[in-house]
């Protein structure tokens, strides 16, 4: 065997594998998220343009909350250094050290203030601008290990009794005094988490009122395909409405005939189907005049075999039930309505091809037929 095709059979059957394995996946949530069907479209409309502007903001919110949380910290790492460094100055160059008089202690359990201690080499507190129950914080042993000289470095430290500080530690040494010890200033996180539990709850909130407005966004939005167009149709007799995710080959003169000879105010196409509560679906007399419309009704609730199509020849009367505002539905408000009125909705039966492909597995079943009717046409070749 030529070792290219063999590669390409290899190929193909991996193809094949996973093209199964998306099927089993897409034929298990197509059945466990079947209540979805019982939704209208204009609700499936709006959830979608929800879910959409809600995942954009959820992801906006989260790279503010990262951006300015990481702002915090470094604006608070760059406080630290400062102080440090003014500190560090003066246990190294300034003599002799003594308690600054005009900074009063602060507890370090109510504020979350910068705060400085002074230990000596042995650890003990020398010196501390803040306190915890009036006394200096008692901060673990830990806290001075792997501390170098040349420079300082940032830990999280918990003191017995108070809260979690993150804290620069450095070294400080007096050769010509014969004294060391080591330097910490540090500060309090609950400012910081208090900073960014409300930015998360601002968030939060925002995430939530973006969903509800883009729901109702849509909501409003949904269904008014052919409101723009009431004064282009205003002077037609007639006029097609044809649904964008409908493949079909259908013969419209058919239609037309049916609509002409009946007098209709409507017509609609109708097909049999296999799942009527995956549909909208029509019953109508012998006469073929609809008596009721139900979209996508439950199992119990099944009537008719015979289901909207999404294809529809309609009067200028049907322009007189299309709202100003909101929004609204062919199958689910104006056909209704028109039949409450006593308008006559003439159905169309066919056995043509109407495939809706609003979902990938229809749609790869819409694209099935398209190829099997182009290798049609080429076999026996274009009608004349």
């Amino acid at each position: 065997m030529n070792p290219s095709i063999g590669d390409r059979v290899r190929v193909a059957e991996r193809v094949t594998r996973v093209r199964r394995s998306y099927r089993r996946i897409a034929r298990w949530v197509d059945g466990e998220t079947a209540f979805r069907r019982r939704i209208p479209i204009r609700g499936r409309i709006a959830l979608f343009g929800a879910a959409v502007v809600a995942l954009t903001v959820v992801i906006f919110s989260a790279l503010v909350y990262v951006v300015v949380e990481r702002s915090l910290v470094s604006q608070q790492n760059e406080a630290l250094i400062q102080r440090s460094d003014t500190w560090w100055r003066f246990l190294e160059t300034g003599g002799r050290f003594a308690r600054p008089s005009l900074t009063p202690p602060t507890d370090l359990n109510t504020s979350s203030d910068l705060f400085v201690q002074v230990f000596d080499a042995s650890g003990a507190c020398s010196y501390s601008s803040g306190t915890i129950d009036a006394v200096c914080p008692d901060m673990p042993s830990s806290v001075f290990d792997s501390v170098p000289f040349q420079r300082g470095v940032f830990k999280d430290v918990r003191p017995s009794g108070g809260p979690l500080v993150h804290a620069y530690v450095r070294a400080w040494n007096r050769p010509d005094l014969g004294i060391s010890g080591y330097l910490l200033v540090g500060q309090p996180q609950f400012g910081i988490q208090n900073q960014l539990d409300a930015l998360r709850l601002f968030l939060i909130a925002g995430v939530f009122l973006s969903l509800v407005g883009a729901g109702a966004a849509s909501w409003l939005v949904a269904g008014r395909a052919l409101r723009p167009l009431r004064k282009f149709f205003r002077g037609e007799d007639v006029f097609l409405v044809l649904y964008g995710d409908v493949l079909t080959d259908l013969e419209l003169r058919t239609v037309w005939y049916s609509h002409a000879t009946t007098e209709a105010d409507a017509t609609v196409v109708v097909a049999r189907v296999e799942d009527p509560t995956r549909a909208g679906l029509v019953a109508f007399d012998r006469d073929q005049r609809i008596t009721r419309f139900v979209e996508k009704p439950a199992a119990h609730e099944v009537f008719s075999e015979w289901a909207n199509a999404g294809i529809y020849l309609c009067g200028s009367k049907v322009l007189r039930y299309v709202s100003p505002g909101g929004q609204q539905d062919f199958a689910r408000d104006l056909f209704p309505a028109m039949l409450a009125d006593g308008c006559r909705l003439q159905a169309s039966p066919t056995s043509a091809l109407v495939i809706d492909f609003g979902s990938p597995e229809r749609l790869e079943l819409a694209g099935a037929a398209v190829h099997r009717r182009a290798l049609r046409h080429e076999m026996v070749g274009e009608p004349c």
